[in-house]
């Protein structure tokens, strides 16, 4: 198992900085797959960083936009939330979060494409 200092996330400020560590986690998490290096508190953490910077995604002139998009196709190509799946245990939330925020980015997408308001 690695070892992670889940408050090292916490303490980033710089919007880059967390980014990059975002898109370095989810490369770890890739090539351990399928197992998991991270324990379930560490996963947690780890998964609320991905949920920051998958948010950004609806700021496409954002100067890490290709950051967020690394981000999500490494969710679509690991299969990242599967590694919650096989976990078991509290991450029923998290996977929820994901879609919800997924579905609010298509949302956003949608919006901007039609200039209307979707529901």
């Amino acid at each position: 198992m690695l070892t992670l200092d889940c408050f090292f996330f916490s303490s980033l400020c710089h919007s880059q900085v967390r980014s990059q560590a975002a898109c370095c986690v989810a490369d770890l998490l890739r090539m351990f797959a399928p197992t998991c290096p991270y324990s379930d508190a560490q996963l947690k953490v780890v998964f609320g960083l991905f949920l920051d910077q998958l948010a950004n995604l609806a700021q496409p002139a954002h100067p890490d936009y290709s950051r967020y998009f690394f981000l999500l196709e490494m969710f679509a190509q690991c299969k990242l939330t599967c590694v919650l799946c096989n976990k078991g245990n509290d991450e029923d939330a998290i996977i929820q979060q994901v879609f919800e925020l997924l579905f609010a980015l298509a949302k956003v997408k949608r919006k901007r494409e039609t200039g209307k308001r979707c529901s």
